[in-house]
């Protein structure tokens, strides 16, 4: 019996080695780095993926409203062309057969990410009723180095590539 209580004493008082201690902050800080690293890859590919899809649905708007013979704003009795302007850091839908010729009141103006980049050719402008537009390649950065196109055919089809 007092052999027992002399080893209970001894692994109660009994710690861990400064060794033992760093061993395990390393782990842990290893760890940390390998999820914060991930976490972060994750998100650039999340915000590049999400800046894509926004540009492509608001070019798709643009050739709807411009096939449905939309207008916006008073006094707009027939219907106009749309179409979206594009620049290196944010891209405007406008209503109107040109960018320099539009219904300012009625632009919508997308601010991009930092991280993200767009190239075209010049502005996407479908035609009323018919959707055709000019054919185009609109080229989405980031800067990770991810690419995307949009490519716009002359019937006004778009394609994610």
């Amino acid at each position: 019996m007092e052999l027992l209580k002399i080893y209970i004493r001894r692994l109660s008082t009994r710690g861990f080695t400064f060794i033992e201690v760093i061993v395990v902050i390393a782990l842990i800080a290893i760890i940390a780095q390998v999820t914060l690293a991930s976490d972060i890859s994750f998100y650039q590919k999340k915000t590049f993926n999400d800046e894509v899809n926004s540009l492509y649905l608001l070019v798709m708007r643009a050739r709807i409203a411009s096939m449905h013979n939309v207008c916006f704003g008073i006094p707009c009795v027939d219907g106009k062309s749309h179409g979206v302007h594009i620049e290196i850091d944010r891209y405007v839908l406008f209503q109107g057969s040109d960018f320099s010729d539009r219904d300012v009141t009625e632009d919508e103006i997308v601010i991009l990410s930092s991280s993200v980049s767009l190239t075209s050719s010049g502005d996407v402008v479908f035609k009323q009723l018919s959707g055709n537009t000019n054919e185009q390649i609109v080229t989405v950065t980031d800067s990770a180095g991810r690419v995307a196109q949009i490519l716009i055919s002359e019937e006004g089809r778009l394609e994610k590539q």
